[in-house]
């Protein structure tokens, strides 16, 4: 309980931990409601009770501690026992590093699987296409100045067991492309472009195939528009699935600055681990919204199995051949 004083008091940059510990705490109270009467517990509950409030007015800078912050307060209201198990199940949604999603419920076996599929698979390929890999990176070297790899923070997730339900702990991970930009180029064209993506106001290309792309985008290098064209310039992300970072069949990783512009029901998506390709790659890339996006990712966490998973894999072979969503 030392712990779970202390963590309250902490600053913005260990909100999380703190309301780890606290929900935690929570959840063993809830656990243990036969035992409401006694001294301990009333003890216990109280002390929570103050982890909370110290929570819920903590000053913090960081958009999403400050939108569970107004969660919690709204959920809290004057009845604390009542908020137990609601500000448990809540957190499993919406704070930053732990989300969770009941189609991966039970499925322990199927994870094991394909993190073994994933490594073998990511060995084999990455030894399949090391010569093609190295006239790539010649070829990016010929044609721009800068380095042969586009390095990215992206959002990715940890595996984790909460009560015997499968969580997943949201962090930051090193994303690797082939570069298919020019060197030290402006972001702000694409940042504006996934905020008017998000808010559905994106323009139409007028590519069937790829209605929602940047057209005339002056970031490519001459290279990097047949890289992205035959998604060539996704090979170094075997690298991400060998290191556990990715998998080779899950919802796309998405930028920082993408994430920092989701409402609560988009989190949803990030409960799996983040893949080379997935249901929205072969069936909604480059021509559906965001929103349908959101919906194939979610329809793909709940019904996850080796066997989809395997077909997604074959699915990917026209959608890449054919160029579908590429551009």
């Amino acid at each position: 309980m030392r712990d779970l004083q202390y963590a309250t008091q902490a600053g913005d940059e260990t909100f999380a931990p703190a309301l780890e510990l606290v929900l935690d705490e929570a959840v063993q109270l809830a656990n243990e409601s036969k035992n409401f009467t006694s001294h301990s517990y009333q003890m216990r509950m109280a002390t929570v009770k103050v982890a909370f409030q110290s929570l819920l007015e903590m000053e913090t800078t960081h958009p999403v501690a400050h939108r569970i912050q107004k969660r919690y307060q709204k959920l809290y209201r004057d009845n604390f026992w009542n908020f137990l198990p609601r500000a448990t199940e809540s957190a499993q949604r919406t704070d930053p590093r732990i989300l969770c999603s009941p189609g991966n419920v039970d499925k322990s076996l199927y994870f094991i699987i394909k993190r073994l599929v994933d490594i073998v698979l990511s060995a084999f390929l990455l030894i399949l296409f090391a010569p093609l890999m190295l006239v790539l990176a010649f070829l990016i070297k010929q044609d721009s100045d800068g380095p042969v790899f586009f390095v990215q923070e992206r959002v990715g997730v940890r595996q984790r067991v909460r009560a015997g339900v499968v969580t997943w702990e949201v962090r930051n991970f090193r994303f690797y492309k082939f570069r298919s930009m020019y060197q030290n180029v402006d972001q702000t064209i694409h940042k504006d472009y996934i905020n008017r993506w998000i808010q559905g106001q994106a323009e139409d290309s007028g590519d069937k195939k790829a209605r929602f792309k940047l057209t005339n985008d002056p970031r490519i290098t001459p290279i990097g528009h047949f890289l992205r064209k035959t998604s060539l310039d996704e090979l170094p992300q075997l690298f991400n699935v060998l290191k556990g970072e990715m998998s080779l069949v899950g919802p796309r990783p998405v930028p920082i600055y993408e994430v920092n512009l989701y409402q609560d029901v988009h989190y949803e998506r990030l409960a799996s681990v983040p893949g080379m390709t997935g249901l929205w790659q072969v069936e909604g890339r480059g021509h559906v919204g965001f929103e349908e996006q959101v919906r194939l990712d979610i329809q793909y966490i709940y019904h996850q199995s080796f066997w989809y998973d395997l077909k997604l894999m074959f699915l990917t072979i026209p959608a890449v051949l054919t160029a579908r969503g590429a551009k």
